[in-house]
């Protein structure tokens, strides 16, 4: 990974952290594991990874090339009630080059 990769990943984080609005949720491709430092910083501004809080220690998580960088972010208003990688093939085909992200959640009242 590049010096700027990393940058650019950082600074979209620190913009899209400057415009959320509560109660919010962030879906995307982040293009980094989970112990890099753009995801540990939406961790850190209260955003969690709705898959990790279903299933927080399930080895084999990974959503491409072994390593899990596609996310569901949801803040502390929302929970999550399923969450999944979805594997499934169509005509013998992958949806995507990354195995997709699922989840059902629900503002909490």
């Amino acid at each position: 990974m590049s010096v700027t990769s990393q940058k650019a990943r950082q600074k979209s984080v620190e913009y899209i952290l400057n415009r959320l609005q509560h109660p919010a949720i962030v879906v995307g491709d982040f293009n980094a594991n989970e112990s890099n430092d753009a995801v540990r910083m939406m961790k850190m501004n209260g955003m969690r990874d709705s898959f990790r809080l279903k299933y927080p220690r399930r080895n084999g998580s990974t959503t491409r090339g072994g390593a899990k960088i596609d996310y569901i972010f949801i803040c502390e208003e929302i929970e999550t009630i399923e969450a999944e990688i979805m594997r499934s093939k169509y005509d013998r085909k992958y949806p995507s080059d990354h195995f997709p992200v699922n989840a059902k959640v629900r503002i909490k009242r």
